[in-house]
Protein backbone atom coordinates (compact mmCIF):
# COMPACT_ATOMS: atom_id res chain seq x y z
CA UNK A 1 0.00 0.00 0.00
CA UNK A 2 1.46 3.49 -0.84
CA UNK A 3 1.45 5.86 2.32
CA UNK A 4 0.97 8.89 -0.19
CA UNK A 5 -2.31 8.26 -0.04
CA UNK A 6 -2.38 9.72 3.47
CA UNK A 7 -1.62 12.92 2.05
CA UNK A 8 0.44 13.42 4.96
CA UNK A 9 4.00 14.59 5.08
CA UNK A 10 3.85 12.66 8.33
CA UNK A 11 7.39 10.68 8.98
CA UNK A 12 6.64 7.34 7.18
CA UNK A 13 6.64 4.61 9.97
CA UNK A 14 3.54 6.83 11.28
CA UNK A 15 1.87 7.27 8.57
CA UNK A 16 2.27 3.31 8.77
CA UNK A 17 1.20 3.57 12.07
CA UNK A 18 -1.70 5.02 11.11
CA UNK A 19 -2.85 2.83 8.29
CA UNK A 20 -2.79 -0.50 10.31
CA UNK A 21 -4.65 1.41 13.07
CA UNK A 22 -7.37 1.95 10.81
CA UNK A 23 -7.18 -1.37 9.27
CA UNK A 24 -7.20 -2.59 13.43
CA UNK A 25 -10.31 -0.61 13.82
CA UNK A 26 -12.16 -1.10 10.46
CA UNK A 27 -11.73 -4.95 11.98
CA UNK A 28 -9.58 -5.97 8.79
CA UNK A 29 -7.19 -7.05 11.95
CA UNK A 30 -9.55 -8.47 14.64
CA UNK A 31 -8.38 -8.67 18.33
CA UNK A 32 -7.16 -11.60 19.33
CA UNK A 33 -5.42 -12.26 16.04
CA UNK A 34 -1.35 -12.07 14.77
CA UNK A 35 -0.58 -9.77 12.33
CA UNK A 36 1.33 -10.93 9.56
CA UNK A 37 5.20 -11.38 9.82
CA UNK A 38 7.58 -8.54 9.55
CA UNK A 39 8.12 -8.96 6.36
CA UNK A 40 4.73 -9.53 5.24
CA UNK A 41 3.61 -6.28 6.24
CA UNK A 42 6.25 -4.95 4.65
CA UNK A 43 5.41 -6.49 1.22
CA UNK A 44 1.70 -5.39 1.84
CA UNK A 45 2.67 -1.76 2.37
CA UNK A 46 5.28 -1.22 -0.03
CA UNK A 47 7.51 -0.22 2.90
CA UNK A 48 10.98 -0.99 4.67
CA UNK A 49 11.94 -2.93 7.34
CA UNK A 50 13.48 0.01 9.16
CA UNK A 51 10.04 1.87 8.93
CA UNK A 52 7.61 -0.78 9.47
CA UNK A 53 9.72 -1.96 12.83
CA UNK A 54 9.27 1.61 14.11
CA UNK A 55 5.45 1.65 13.15
CA UNK A 56 4.86 -1.41 15.33
CA UNK A 57 6.72 -0.02 18.05
CA UNK A 58 4.37 2.95 17.58
CA UNK A 59 1.63 0.62 17.80
CA UNK A 60 2.81 -1.13 20.42
CA UNK A 61 3.10 1.54 23.20
CA UNK A 62 -0.23 2.86 22.14
CA UNK A 63 -1.03 -0.72 23.56
CA UNK A 64 -2.70 -1.61 20.07
CA UNK A 65 -0.69 -4.47 19.48
CA UNK A 66 1.74 -6.17 21.76
CA UNK A 67 4.99 -8.49 20.42
CA UNK A 68 5.22 -12.08 21.75
CA UNK A 69 8.74 -13.31 21.58
CA UNK A 70 9.01 -16.46 19.43
CA UNK A 71 5.24 -16.10 18.55
CA UNK A 72 4.66 -12.81 16.46
CA UNK A 73 2.96 -9.55 16.81
CA UNK A 74 -0.96 -9.62 18.45
CA UNK A 75 -3.63 -7.36 18.75
CA UNK A 76 -5.07 -6.17 21.77
CA UNK A 77 -8.13 -5.14 22.72
CA UNK A 78 -9.49 -3.26 19.82
CA UNK A 79 -11.23 -0.41 22.17
CA UNK A 80 -7.75 0.31 23.00
CA UNK A 81 -7.19 1.33 18.89
CA UNK A 82 -10.48 3.28 18.57
CA UNK A 83 -9.58 5.18 21.68
CA UNK A 84 -6.06 6.15 20.45
CA UNK A 85 -7.63 8.62 17.74
CA UNK A 86 -6.55 12.30 18.66
CA UNK A 87 -8.88 14.57 18.80
CA UNK A 88 -8.25 18.51 17.46
CA UNK A 89 -10.05 21.70 17.88
CA UNK A 90 -9.79 23.64 14.50
CA UNK A 91 -11.22 26.94 15.01
CA UNK A 92 -11.73 30.20 11.94
CA UNK A 93 -12.94 33.14 12.14
CA UNK A 94 -15.30 33.74 9.43
CA UNK A 95 -18.58 33.98 9.93
CA UNK A 96 -20.05 34.44 6.15
CA UNK A 97 -20.80 31.58 3.87
CA UNK A 98 -16.33 30.92 3.18
CA UNK A 99 -16.88 29.15 6.82
CA UNK A 100 -18.56 26.63 5.02
CA UNK A 101 -15.88 26.50 2.43
CA UNK A 102 -13.18 26.04 4.89
CA UNK A 103 -15.15 23.64 6.48
CA UNK A 104 -15.18 21.00 3.69
CA UNK A 105 -11.81 22.16 3.02
CA UNK A 106 -10.78 20.53 6.36
CA UNK A 107 -13.05 17.59 5.77
CA UNK A 108 -11.27 16.81 3.38
CA UNK A 109 -8.19 17.22 4.97
CA UNK A 110 -8.95 14.56 7.69
CA UNK A 111 -10.92 12.22 5.07
CA UNK A 112 -7.65 10.01 5.15
CA UNK A 113 -6.35 10.88 8.52
CA UNK A 114 -7.48 8.73 11.40
CA UNK A 115 -7.97 11.50 13.98
CA UNK A 116 -11.02 13.72 15.06
CA UNK A 117 -11.89 17.48 14.59
CA UNK A 118 -14.07 19.75 16.79
CA UNK A 119 -14.57 22.82 13.93
CA UNK A 120 -15.64 25.77 15.52
CA UNK A 121 -16.18 29.68 14.33
CA UNK A 122 -14.77 32.69 16.49
CA UNK A 123 -16.94 35.43 14.35
CA UNK A 124 -13.81 37.40 14.10
CA UNK A 125 -13.79 37.85 18.16
CA UNK A 126 -10.66 37.58 19.74
CA UNK A 127 -13.03 37.09 23.34
CA UNK A 128 -14.73 34.33 21.82
CA UNK A 129 -11.71 33.30 20.33
CA UNK A 130 -10.19 32.83 23.87
CA UNK A 131 -13.53 30.99 24.65
CA UNK A 132 -13.27 28.30 22.72
CA UNK A 133 -9.79 27.89 23.26
CA UNK A 134 -10.95 27.57 26.87
CA UNK A 135 -13.67 24.90 26.59
CA UNK A 136 -11.31 22.62 24.20
CA UNK A 137 -8.25 22.11 26.72
CA UNK A 138 -10.95 21.49 29.11
CA UNK A 139 -12.28 18.72 27.23
CA UNK A 140 -8.32 17.52 26.75
CA UNK A 141 -7.92 18.50 23.23
CA UNK A 142 -4.83 16.97 21.58
CA UNK A 143 -3.91 20.24 19.54
CA UNK A 144 -5.35 22.92 17.88
CA UNK A 145 -4.93 24.43 14.11
CA UNK A 146 -6.24 28.29 14.59
CA UNK A 147 -7.11 30.60 11.51
CA UNK A 148 -6.92 33.62 13.79
CA UNK A 149 -8.88 37.20 13.94
CA UNK A 150 -7.70 40.07 13.00
CA UNK A 151 -5.79 42.40 14.67
CA UNK A 152 -5.31 39.14 17.28
CA UNK A 153 -4.64 40.28 20.74
CA UNK A 154 -4.25 36.51 21.80
CA UNK A 155 -0.65 36.64 21.51
CA UNK A 156 0.16 36.56 25.31
CA UNK A 157 -2.66 33.84 25.94
CA UNK A 158 -1.77 31.76 23.23
CA UNK A 159 1.64 31.29 23.92
CA UNK A 160 0.97 29.74 27.26
CA UNK A 161 -1.99 27.15 25.14
CA UNK A 162 1.13 26.37 23.24
CA UNK A 163 2.54 25.20 26.19
CA UNK A 164 0.52 23.09 27.24
CA UNK A 165 -0.91 21.47 23.51
CA UNK A 166 0.27 21.44 20.03
CA UNK A 167 -0.63 24.98 18.28
CA UNK A 168 -0.76 25.54 14.59
CA UNK A 169 -1.61 28.79 13.05
CA UNK A 170 -2.57 29.45 9.35
CA UNK A 171 -3.03 32.50 6.97
CA UNK A 172 -1.41 34.94 9.40
CA UNK A 173 0.89 35.68 12.33
CA UNK A 174 -0.43 36.84 16.50
CA UNK A 175 2.27 39.27 18.05
CA UNK A 176 3.81 37.41 21.10
CA UNK A 177 3.64 34.15 19.62
CA UNK A 178 6.52 32.42 18.24
CA UNK A 179 5.54 28.79 16.88
CA UNK A 180 4.53 26.56 14.13
CA UNK A 181 2.43 28.59 11.10
CA UNK A 182 1.48 28.03 7.84
CA UNK A 183 0.88 30.87 5.40
CA UNK A 184 0.21 31.85 1.65
CA UNK A 185 3.23 33.41 0.70
CA UNK A 186 2.18 37.14 0.33
CA UNK A 187 5.56 38.46 0.55
CA UNK A 188 6.90 36.99 -2.23
CA UNK A 189 3.82 37.42 -4.11
CA UNK A 190 4.30 41.36 -3.90
CA UNK A 191 7.66 41.20 -5.16
CA UNK A 192 6.26 38.61 -7.84
CA UNK A 193 3.89 40.97 -9.42
CA UNK A 194 5.40 44.13 -9.54
CA UNK A 195 8.13 42.15 -11.69
CA UNK A 196 5.58 41.27 -13.93
CA UNK A 197 4.03 44.79 -14.51
CA UNK A 198 7.32 45.81 -14.99
CA UNK A 199 8.39 42.86 -17.53
CA UNK A 200 5.24 43.81 -19.33
CA UNK A 201 6.22 47.05 -19.78
CA UNK A 202 4.00 49.11 -17.33
CA UNK A 203 4.53 53.04 -16.52
CA UNK A 204 1.44 53.86 -14.64
CA UNK A 205 0.34 51.13 -11.99
CA UNK A 206 -2.34 51.43 -9.42
CA UNK A 207 -2.42 49.05 -6.18
CA UNK A 208 -5.50 48.83 -4.28
CA UNK A 209 -5.37 48.28 -0.78
CA UNK A 210 -7.79 47.18 1.59
CA UNK A 211 -6.20 48.21 4.87
CA UNK A 212 -7.14 45.64 7.04
CA UNK A 213 -4.84 44.44 9.93
CA UNK A 214 -3.78 41.63 8.18
CA UNK A 215 0.45 40.42 8.63
CA UNK A 216 0.18 39.03 5.10
CA UNK A 217 -1.21 41.82 3.64
CA UNK A 218 1.03 44.49 5.17
CA UNK A 219 3.89 41.93 3.42
CA UNK A 220 2.41 42.05 0.44
CA UNK A 221 2.15 45.65 0.04
CA UNK A 222 5.62 46.19 1.56
CA UNK A 223 7.51 43.92 -0.89
CA UNK A 224 5.15 45.38 -3.79
CA UNK A 225 6.30 48.91 -3.04
CA UNK A 226 10.26 47.98 -2.49
CA UNK A 227 10.30 45.93 -5.33
CA UNK A 228 9.02 49.16 -7.62
CA UNK A 229 11.22 51.32 -5.97
CA UNK A 230 14.19 48.98 -7.15
CA UNK A 231 12.93 48.92 -10.82
CA UNK A 232 12.45 52.60 -10.76
CA UNK A 233 8.62 53.03 -11.47
CA UNK A 234 7.74 54.92 -8.05
CA UNK A 235 7.02 58.05 -10.38
CA UNK A 236 4.48 55.89 -11.98
CA UNK A 237 2.74 54.63 -8.95
CA UNK A 238 -0.31 55.28 -7.50
CA UNK A 239 -1.93 53.91 -4.03
CA UNK A 240 -5.79 54.37 -2.74
CA UNK A 241 -7.08 52.65 0.14
CA UNK A 242 -10.37 51.38 0.03
CA UNK A 243 -12.22 48.77 2.82
CA UNK A 244 -13.29 46.43 0.17
CA UNK A 245 -14.14 43.65 2.82
CA UNK A 246 -16.43 45.75 4.64
CA UNK A 247 -17.89 46.98 1.23
CA UNK A 248 -18.50 43.57 0.09
CA UNK A 249 -20.42 42.75 3.22
CA UNK A 250 -22.78 45.42 3.20
CA UNK A 251 -23.95 44.43 -0.13
CA UNK A 252 -27.14 43.91 -0.53
CA UNK A 253 -28.00 43.74 -4.40
CA UNK A 254 -27.30 46.77 -5.03
CA UNK A 255 -24.23 48.14 -6.12
CA UNK A 256 -24.96 51.78 -5.14
CA UNK A 257 -25.14 50.83 -1.81
CA UNK A 258 -22.16 49.89 -1.29
CA UNK A 259 -19.07 50.41 -4.37
CA UNK A 260 -20.70 53.86 -6.02
CA UNK A 261 -18.51 55.67 -4.22
CA UNK A 262 -15.65 53.75 -4.52
CA UNK A 263 -16.32 53.58 -8.16
CA UNK A 264 -16.28 57.23 -8.37
CA UNK A 265 -12.53 57.64 -6.65
CA UNK A 266 -11.55 54.45 -8.96
CA UNK A 267 -12.55 56.39 -12.34
CA UNK A 268 -11.30 59.47 -11.64
CA UNK A 269 -7.65 58.37 -10.55
CA UNK A 270 -7.82 56.23 -13.38
CA UNK A 271 -8.88 59.17 -16.08
CA UNK A 272 -6.11 61.37 -14.55
CA UNK A 273 -3.06 58.99 -14.38
CA UNK A 274 -3.65 57.17 -17.22
CA UNK A 275 -2.89 53.92 -14.78
CA UNK A 276 -2.61 50.55 -17.53
CA UNK A 277 -1.99 48.38 -14.96
CA UNK A 278 -3.75 47.42 -11.61
CA UNK A 279 -3.31 45.60 -8.55
CA UNK A 280 -6.56 44.34 -6.46
CA UNK A 281 -7.19 41.60 -3.60
CA UNK A 282 -10.69 41.18 -4.60
CA UNK A 283 -11.59 40.28 -8.02
CA UNK A 284 -15.41 40.76 -7.10
CA UNK A 285 -14.91 44.53 -6.88
CA UNK A 286 -12.91 44.71 -10.23
CA UNK A 287 -15.51 42.70 -12.08
CA UNK A 288 -18.35 44.93 -10.89
CA UNK A 289 -16.34 47.91 -11.80
CA UNK A 290 -15.69 46.82 -15.05
CA UNK A 291 -19.21 45.71 -15.62
CA UNK A 292 -20.43 49.67 -15.19
CA UNK A 293 -21.83 52.21 -17.44
CA UNK A 294 -19.53 54.83 -16.30
CA UNK A 295 -16.38 52.78 -16.16
CA UNK A 296 -13.66 54.73 -18.32
CA UNK A 297 -12.73 53.18 -21.87
CA UNK A 298 -9.40 52.81 -21.36
CA UNK A 299 -9.81 50.10 -18.63
CA UNK A 300 -10.44 47.84 -21.36
CA UNK A 301 -6.02 48.01 -21.86
CA UNK A 302 -5.70 48.12 -18.45
CA UNK A 303 -3.57 44.68 -17.17
CA UNK A 304 -5.62 43.91 -13.82
CA UNK A 305 -4.00 41.81 -11.23
CA UNK A 306 -6.28 39.98 -8.84
CA UNK A 307 -6.49 36.77 -6.24
CA UNK A 308 -8.22 33.84 -6.37
CA UNK A 309 -8.52 30.35 -4.41
CA UNK A 310 -9.19 27.30 -4.72
CA UNK A 311 -11.97 27.22 -3.52
CA UNK A 312 -13.65 29.16 -6.68
CA UNK A 313 -16.03 27.09 -9.34
CA UNK A 314 -14.55 26.75 -12.26
CA UNK A 315 -17.55 28.81 -13.47
CA UNK A 316 -16.57 31.94 -11.99
CA UNK A 317 -12.63 31.10 -12.95
CA UNK A 318 -13.71 30.94 -16.46
CA UNK A 319 -15.10 34.31 -15.97
CA UNK A 320 -12.51 35.89 -14.80
CA UNK A 321 -10.54 34.87 -17.26
CA UNK A 322 -12.81 36.24 -20.09
CA UNK A 323 -12.63 39.36 -18.40
CA UNK A 324 -8.98 39.19 -19.39
CA UNK A 325 -8.12 39.07 -15.34
CA UNK A 326 -4.26 37.84 -13.96
CA UNK A 327 -5.28 35.76 -11.67
CA UNK A 328 -2.51 34.74 -8.82
CA UNK A 329 -3.85 31.46 -7.36
CA UNK A 330 -3.65 30.80 -3.86
CA UNK A 331 -4.12 27.16 -2.46
CA UNK A 332 -6.25 27.44 1.15
CA UNK A 333 -6.30 23.71 0.56
CA UNK A 334 -2.47 23.45 0.62
CA UNK A 335 -2.46 25.81 3.55
CA UNK A 336 -4.99 23.90 5.86
CA UNK A 337 -3.42 20.38 4.46
CA UNK A 338 0.09 21.40 6.01
CA UNK A 339 -1.20 23.13 9.08
CA UNK A 340 -2.57 19.56 9.84
CA UNK A 341 0.80 17.95 8.81
CA UNK A 342 2.68 19.54 11.63
CA UNK A 343 -0.17 19.64 14.09
CA UNK A 344 -0.24 16.01 13.88
CA UNK A 345 3.60 15.54 13.66
CA UNK A 346 3.45 17.38 17.26
CA UNK A 347 0.86 15.55 18.64
CA UNK A 348 2.58 12.23 17.54
CA UNK A 349 6.41 12.84 18.61
CA UNK A 350 5.17 15.01 21.61
CA UNK A 351 8.05 17.71 20.13
CA UNK A 352 7.17 21.27 19.82
CA UNK A 353 8.30 22.23 16.22
CA UNK A 354 9.54 26.30 15.41
CA UNK A 355 8.96 26.81 11.62
CA UNK A 356 6.98 29.54 9.37
CA UNK A 357 5.78 27.57 6.40
CA UNK A 358 4.90 29.71 3.08
CA UNK A 359 2.88 28.49 0.88
CA UNK A 360 3.86 29.90 -2.87
CA UNK A 361 0.95 31.29 -5.19
CA UNK A 362 0.71 30.09 -8.62
CA UNK A 363 1.11 33.01 -11.35
CA UNK A 364 -1.01 33.70 -14.33
CA UNK A 365 -0.73 31.08 -17.18
CA UNK A 366 0.94 32.83 -20.10
CA UNK A 367 -1.45 34.32 -22.47
CA UNK A 368 -2.17 37.10 -24.23
CA UNK A 369 -4.35 39.66 -22.05
CA UNK A 370 -7.40 39.79 -23.51
CA UNK A 371 -9.32 42.90 -23.23
CA UNK A 372 -12.79 43.11 -21.94
CA UNK A 373 -14.09 44.85 -24.88
CA UNK A 374 -13.56 41.86 -26.12
CA UNK A 375 -16.79 40.51 -24.05
CA UNK A 376 -19.90 41.05 -25.19
CA UNK A 377 -22.16 43.42 -23.25
CA UNK A 378 -24.91 42.23 -21.50
CA UNK A 379 -23.18 38.92 -20.04
CA UNK A 380 -24.52 37.93 -16.92
CA UNK A 381 -22.38 37.21 -14.15
CA UNK A 382 -19.87 39.97 -13.45
CA UNK A 383 -19.62 41.21 -10.71
CA UNK A 384 -21.19 40.44 -6.73
CA UNK A 385 -24.86 40.86 -7.92
CA UNK A 386 -24.86 38.45 -11.07
CA UNK A 387 -21.41 36.36 -10.15
CA UNK A 388 -22.27 32.86 -8.61
CA UNK A 389 -21.69 34.05 -5.12
CA UNK A 390 -18.32 31.93 -4.04
CA UNK A 391 -17.71 33.44 -0.93
CA UNK A 392 -14.46 33.78 -1.20
CA UNK A 393 -13.14 37.10 -2.42
CA UNK A 394 -9.38 36.46 -0.84
CA UNK A 395 -8.43 34.07 1.79
CA UNK A 396 -9.34 37.13 4.37
CA UNK A 397 -13.17 36.98 3.63
CA UNK A 398 -14.31 37.70 7.36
Amino acid sequence: MNTDTLGTRLPVYQQLAIQIKKRIKQGEYPTGTRLPTLRGLCSEYGASLNAMQRALRELEGQRIIESRHGVGTWVTEQSECNNSALLFGFIQPFYSLFSTVVYHILESTLEDRANLCIMRTSRNDPAREKSIIDQLLANRINGILLWPTENDRNGDYLAKVAQQVPLVIVDDSVPGLDGPSVVLDYASLGRDIATWMHAHHAKRILYINDPLPISTYREHLENFENTIKQLGLQNGYEKIDLPLVDMDNQFNNSVEDAFVGAFAKLNKLIKRKRIDAIFCPQWSFMAEWLNQKDTPKQATDIHIHTLTSDTLSQRINRKLHQLGFLCWHGSATEMLNRGMDLLQEMAHTRKPLRMKVRIAFSSPKDVPHQPSSSIPAGIPGYGPSNFEHAPIKSTHHK
